[in-house]
């Protein structure tokens, strides 16, 4: 029999919703924005007076005020205008009222919208609501739904014919930087680039996103380029995608290189690692279309020579190729002692006196988080600054960093009173500086500068302008392991032109280990990988320069077709290649999946896809190839409900513990163990985790349960009783059992028998898990 007589299911289940409810806050009223304009503030170097337009201000109130009323909110008498500027539309050359309306009652919302100045186009908005941690956003639409709606309010409201644009691609990585899942929007984002003669016209586009929850618009942005089409060049009569690639593989280098991972997944400490890896030096941004040559932004040739992009050479040799550096772990006195010797150096440099030191002991960076004494310094006077940082590793004794920086104030005491800079007198040329430097990093850093190459090999060309005002020459020296450059390890050196003084030099050092160089894939072959990835797109872009006078770029009024080249799921420009094993990887060290099934197109039919679709859209599945009948194992269950309940961020050392044996700190579900655990989704942490073995219907039930926040009340099994169709459960999770049943939320398909002992699918979990998430607390 379903109802007991100590506590019925019924009252049982109120009293959790009332444990449940919260007080919601009255309205409250908020002071009224008052309108103000201040366009000479916002664009110094265009000012745009109302009497220049034909919209004036109450008009573009008016303009925004009836389209937030007619196509955007149901509750737009609610807005009141605040803040109104009058501003250029940038590279479009238009003016624009830029108009923010404040929602005055709680919780509170925000709308900005800009609108033509002259023809009371809406050029964009982005409506924005303030929540808190009572709502739960769930979602209602896909992404293909929502697009519908998007094109929809494009054509209905705006008459824009996207047969003459091209959807974009959704990023991969679009749920990386969620934390808060049911306790965050959910929202889908289109950008659409505009095509002419069928080919992208890059920079002028349409955004707009789509509230997967409810279906409301909530950004619109149209960046429209004007062009003259009789200034657009044809398509006919340029080279082939084959033979820009080919211009491409031709201005590619590839270089091998040492190189830091830091993995850094869920705002955890980062962890780093160092690589073999294959770095783009040299590579083109674009081919021109027509004369086969590259061209930068501004649409000029680019001149792609070694010394422009530092191109390193095939086996760099230390400063001292029998350099040795000796290990000695040292303590805070013999550290201090240590920097106080570096100070008296550099005082002696200057001719100058310290202020009180601030010395103290903390983690420094990413890759010595344990040990690491750092001192700093600050000398001011009325002619100049000079700071001094030191750091150094308690383990070793290595100098991890060393900046020293003085700062001239001659121009800025001239400039004060009224009399232009001096211009600068060399008295040391290049060469000279250059042992100069050389000069100090031997003195300064006696062990530790003969494992770095000089780069400084070619005297760089300065214009005769440049050299009237530059003070300083720069010297670059790079870290060499295993005869190849480590480029997070460097020293940078500035020499005083006139002085020969030291202005500036900065030393890191990292104490890791290298990767042995054997076993690698060669250059040729690591090449051949790397172009695999790269694919050349023919689209036109509108040249532009940077105008000094007025602060903005200008925008040439002749577009011209080039070919781009990125990969296509990830709109890199670039990536680097794995030198062991061949395979492509971010600066995270993580390998890039080139193939991207992007809107779920293939997914088969089943009883559960829609829950699994509107899951993925939630951000709680990552994929589209869900097995639906296959079982779901522990270690899938917690993360799943790990992720729907929201991962907690307490600063960079919130995970510190390991609440299960066998899961341990570097464990790719160590982060949503231990949330699980932090959340109280996971209450029993006696024994091994055993994250491989799938699980049974009673396990899933109590975690549901959990994760509805009603752990503690479940525990009290003898106020429930389970109807007939619930068996095989456990004195201690029939509870939970009950509570899900209420809730309609129990891992079975509709109308069929509840089995705890069974295992649980992911079809079964994808329905319960999908209909639980409006209830997580």
């Amino acid at each position: 029999m379903f109802f007991k007589r100590t506590l019925p299911i019924a009252t049982a289940m109120m009293l959790v919703f009332s444990l449940a409810t919260t007080v919601l806050a009255e309205s409250i009223s908020k002071e009224e924005p008052k309108p103000v304009t201040g366009p000479e503030e916002i664009l110094p170097y265009e000012v745009i007076t109302e009497d220049k337009v034909k919209i004036k201000k109450e008009e573009a109130i008016k303009l925004a005020e009836d389209f937030i009323k007619k196509d955007l909110i149901k509750d737009a008498d609610e807005y009141k205008p605040g803040n109104i500027y009058l501003e250029p539309k940038w590279h479009m050359g238009r003016a624009m009222w830029t108009i923010d309306f404040y929602k005055s009652k709680y919780p509170g919302g925000n709308v900005n919208i800009g609108i033509d100045a002259n023809t009371g186009e809406i050029f964009f908005f982005n409506h924005w609501e303030n929540y808190d941690n009572e709502k739960n956003f769930v979602a209602k639409l896909t992404r293909a739904e929502a697009r519908v709606i998007a094109e929809k309010f494009l054509k209905d409201k705006f008459n824009i014919d996207l047969a003459s644009y091209e959807l974009q691609r959704e990023p991969p990585y679009q749920f990386g930087y969620k934390m808060g899942e049911v306790k965050e929007q959910v929202i889908y984002n289109f950008t659409y680039y505009k095509k002419i003669n069928g080919v992208m016209l890059k920079g002028s586009n349409i955004y707009v996103s789509v509230d997967g929850t409810n279906g409301s618009i909530r950004n619109y942005n149209n960046n429209h380029i004007d062009l003259d089409m009789s200034k657009v060049p044809p398509v006919e009569g340029i080279i082939t995608a084959e033979e820009a690639m080919k211009k491409y593989k031709e201005s590619t280098y590839l270089s091998l290189q040492y190189v830091t991972a830091y993995n850094e997944p869920f705002y955890v400490p980062a962890k780093s690692k160092i690589l073999l890896a294959y770095v783009p030096l040299s590579y083109v941004t674009f081919i021109d279309a027509v004369t086969g040559k590259p061209v930068n932004y501004d649409g000029k040739p680019a001149e792609i020579t070694n010394s422009q992009y530092n191109q390193p050479e095939e086996k760099p040799v230390p400063l001292d190729p029998d350099a040795k550096i000796s290990d000695k772990a040292i303590d805070e006195k013999e550290a201090n002692a240590l920097a106080q010797k570096y100070k008296t150096m550099v005082e002696e440099l200057y001719g100058m006196k310290f202020d009180d030191n601030q010395s103290y002991y903390q983690p420094s960076n990413y890759n010595a988080i344990d040990d690491i004494w750092n001192f700093s310094w600050y000398f001011y006077d009325e002619s100049q600054s000079v700071n001094l940082n030191f750091s150094i590793k308690g383990k070793t004794g290595h100098i991890n960093n060393l900046t020293v920086y003085r700062y001239n104030y001659k121009n800025e005491i001239a400039l004060k009173e009224g009399q232009p800079p001096e211009e600068i007198v060399e008295r040391y040329n290049w060469s000279q500086c250059k042992e100069k430097a050389l000069e100090i990093i031997k003195k300064m850093l006696p062990e530790q500068y003969g494992f770095y190459a000089d780069r400084n090999m070619q005297e760089p060309a300065f214009d005769d302008e440049v050299m009237k005002t530059m003070r300083d020459y720069s010297y670059t020296f790079t870290r060499v392991a295993n005869g190849l450059y480590y480029n997070e390890n460097s020293i940078y050196v500035n020499i005083d032109r006139e002085t020969g003084e030291l202005a500036y030099l900065h030393f890191s050092w990292s104490d890791v280990e290298f990767p042995s160089t054997s076993n690698i894939i060669g250059k040729d072959a690591a090449l051949e990988k790397y172009f695999q990835g790269i694919v050349p797109t023919l689209e036109y872009i509108v040249p532009y320069t940077y105008d000094k006078d007025k602060g903005i770029d200008t925008y040439s009024d002749t577009p011209i077709l080039v070919y781009s080249f990125s990969t296509p799921v990830f709109g890199y420009s670039s990536y680097l290649l794995d030198a062991v094993s061949g395979n492509p990887i971010d600066w995270n060290g993580s390998e890039l999946i080139f193939e991207w099934d992007e809107n779920g197109a293939n997914m088969k039919d089943h009883w559960a896809k829609r829950s699994v679709e509107l899951l993925i859209a939630q951000g709680i599945i990552r994929n589209y190839n869900v097995d639906y009948d296959a079982y779901l194992t522990r270690a899938e269950a917690v993360k799943m409900m790990a992720i729907a309940k929201g991962r907690l961020y307490y600063g960079s050392d919130q995970f510190t513990e390991q609440s299960y044996p066998d899961v341990p700190t570097d464990d790719e579900i160590y982060f949503f163990v231990e949330n699980a655990v932090k959340q109280k989704i996971l209450t029993d942490v006696s024994g091994e985790f055993k994250g491989d073995e799938e699980i049974t219907k009673e396990e899933f039930v109590k975690l549901l349960a959990n994760l509805l926040g009603y752990s503690d009340i479940a525990k009290h099994s003898n106020i429930f009783a389970l109807p007939a169709g619930i068996t095989n459960i456990s004195a201690d999770a029939k509870g939970s059992a009950a509570i899900c049943y209420a809730l309609g939320i129990l891992p079975v398909k509709s109308g069929s028998a509840f089995d705890g002992s069974s295992k649980v699918t992911w079809a079964e979990a994808a329905n319960a898990l999908y209909k639980a998430l409006e209830f997580i607390k």
